[in-house]
């Protein structure tokens, strides 16, 4: 590339004090385009096809126009690869100042400013994700209905969130009203053998003890499904129910 660099190009890199300008001239891509315009299309026409060498005067001025060239490549190249590592820590840096920001974002969360009163009606509208309505209790009772007992369904994950909803919860009895005792987590595998039976059940009745003592004196509205194979396990947790209601 040395034989071909003009003598008024500078072969040193740019000190430190002339880099931020060499950065400005290499970013101007219509400086670049001006400056470096390339072989002339009647220049360029006369020899593409030609088996015919320049004449030598005319070499030297190609030679130094290409040498320029060059010398520009070789700045771009740098210049990209130092843009690229730029991009790269720009990249890396928005990914930690997003985290920042959620982490802003969840001090600030708008449910926080909810008065109690608003969360409790707000709470309410979850007896629905529990309860079936009227119109579907012929499909409930075929299917059978979700577990009330069930700690990653409604109520129970309203008091796991933290302290406030917790009480919250807690005292507002209709949010635990509704009782659905079923079989299905107590049916036996292909093997007849029912895994961790007496463990199952050692939880549901701790459960349902927490959901009757919770729901206080409002009325419950229970919901039953009991196979002949588990009715020995389930009668017993609903009768718990009706202790409840005497």
């Amino acid at each position: 590339m040395s034989a071909y660099l003009p003598s008024d190009v500078c072969m040193q890199m740019p000190d430190s004090s002339s880099s931020q300008c060499r950065r400005c001239s290499l970013d101007n891509v219509e400086a670049s385009r001006s400056r470096f315009p390339g072989p002339s299309d009647s220049l360029f026409e006369r020899y593409k096809n030609c088996n015919v060498y320049p004449l030598v005067h005319e070499a030297d001025s190609i030679k130094a126009e290409m040498g320029g060239a060059m010398w520009r490549e070789y700045l771009l190249d740098a210049r990209i690869v130092q843009l690229h590592s730029t991009i790269a820590s720009l990249t890396a840096e928005k990914s930690r100042i997003k985290e920042v920001v959620e982490k802003y974002r969840l001090i600030l969360r708008p449910v926080l400013r909810l008065p109690p009163e608003l969360l409790t009606r707000i709470f309410a509208f979850t007896e629905d994700c529990s309860t079936p309505q009227d119109k579907d209790k012929d499909r409930y009772n075929e299917n059978q209905p979700p577990s009330s007992l069930d700690s990653s369904r409604m109520p129970w994950a309203l008091a796991q969130v933290c302290r406030l909803w917790r009480n919250l919860s807690l005292a507002t009895p209709s949010l635990w009203r509704f009782v659905s005792v079923t079989s299905k987590v107590f049916e036996q595998s292909d093997d007849g053998y029912i895994e961790n039976a007496p463990g199952i059940i050692q939880a549901q009745v701790y459960r349902l003890s927490l959901q009757l003592q919770r729901s206080g004196e409002y009325p419950l509205d229970v919901f039953s499904s009991v196979r002949n194979s588990t009715a020995g396990i389930v009668n017993p947790l609903l009768s718990l129910t009706r202790k409840s209601a005497i």
